[in-house]
């Protein structure tokens, strides 16, 4: 079975991916199901759960959250009262805040590890995401599975492999890693 495990659906300014559509190239590519959630600059969380009702044997859906929003943990908990939402999806870097910003994220990951849901987290080289802050969170929430998007992405995958390797709940989502190879990450998925 294939799964593709990052893709965007819906609409951000200049782009559109419609559900029938992700499904049509789906079949194209030979991929079973795939995780789907709504692009961070323009969440439409209503958008993936509808799409999820009517492909529930295709997608997972996650529920995209800006942290800064006062309705976070409420919008977190609607959520996951959905037979349709499977995880949480974090962008720090679209989002302006830091991974490891106990304050702020604190209430979000206890939420998920109250429904035992799994955080997919942007996780390429950057100030707000880099895998030291991915190993933050990983201790201070070890019952919770954190998926690490673009792995590092470019200048941070040996970081983001020795992290993956370290935490036994962190586990890395390999679109956009460039000059490695796969094989070398060692992790059970």
């Amino acid at each position: 079975m294939k799964i593709d495990a990052h893709n965007h659906i819906g609409k951000k300014k200049g782009i559109s991916v419609s559900v029938d559509d992700f499904i049509k190239n789906m079949d194209e590519a030979g991929i079973d199901k795939a995780v789907v959630f709504s692009f961070s600059e323009q969440i439409d969380n209503e958008y993936v759960i509808e799409s999820v009702k009517r492909y529930p044997d295709r997608l997972f859906g996650f529920v995209t959250i800006n942290p800064w929003s006062t309705t976070s943990e409420e919008e977190l908990e609607k959520a996951f009262s959905t037979d349709e939402i499977h995880g949480l999806k974090l962008h720090p870097v679209k989002h302006a805040y830091a991974l490891d910003d106990h304050s702020l994220l604190d209430p979000l990951f206890k939420i998920c590890e109250k429904h035992n849901k799994p955080i997919l987290i942007f996780g390429g080289a950057n100030v707000y995401s880099s895998p030291n802050m991915f190993a933050e969170m990983a201790m201070t929430f070890p019952k919770v599975n954190l998926i690490m998007a673009h792995g590092g992405q470019m200048y941070e995958t040996t970081s983001a492999i020795n992290v993956a390797k370290k935490y036994k709940n962190i586990y890395i989502e390999t679109s956009s890693m460039f000059g490695i190879r796969i094989q070398n990450i060692v992790k059970k998925i």
